[in-house]
């Protein structure tokens, strides 16, 4: 996605309801970029064997590299460029590992012209095994007034 291809969109383009989703499998290039960006070499993140030993099926993707998700929707699709995310209430409810594809889906809740903010529901689903992996609130901001 180039710099022309950001959502434009305003507080005044949203509606309560409004749902927007993307779809991302993971890698595990992903897993290695993101441990070297992040400097977590966590054998759980990086050794299929150790994770396994663990109980888990493989590397498990690190659950802010799967966030990090959240961050691209908001930043890219939905709202995108006039959006900063304030904060995020995040819950994870189920490991993501290589070869996991995932549906990433954000809902408008709550819109507040007075503050220039949204709140948007998301979810992050599994759409191998139909599992959600994240649940998290998202408070976001506008930059543009009017």
């Amino acid at each position: 996605m180039t710099h022309k291809e950001i959502a434009t969109l305003k507080i005044e383009d949203m509606h309560e309801g409004d749902v927007f989703s993307m779809e991302e499998s993971i890698t595990a290039k992903m897993l290695d970029d993101f441990a070297g960006l992040s400097g977590d070499y966590s054998s759980l993140h990086m050794d299929d064997n150790f994770a396994k030993e663990r109980g888990f099926k493989g590397r498990v993707a690190h659950g802010v590299l799967v966030t990090s998700l959240l961050s691209r929707l908001v930043g890219m699709h939905f709202p995108g460029e006039h959006a900063v995310i304030q904060s995020m209430n995040t819950r994870f409810t189920a490991p993501v590992y290589v070869g996991d594809h995932l549906v990433i889906k954000a809902e408008i809740d709550q819109i507040s012209s007075a503050t220039n903010t949204i709140i948007l529901k998301s979810i992050i689903t599994n759409s191998i095994t139909n599992e959600i992996v994240v649940r998290c609130k998202i408070s976001v901001g506008f930059t543009h007034h009017g």
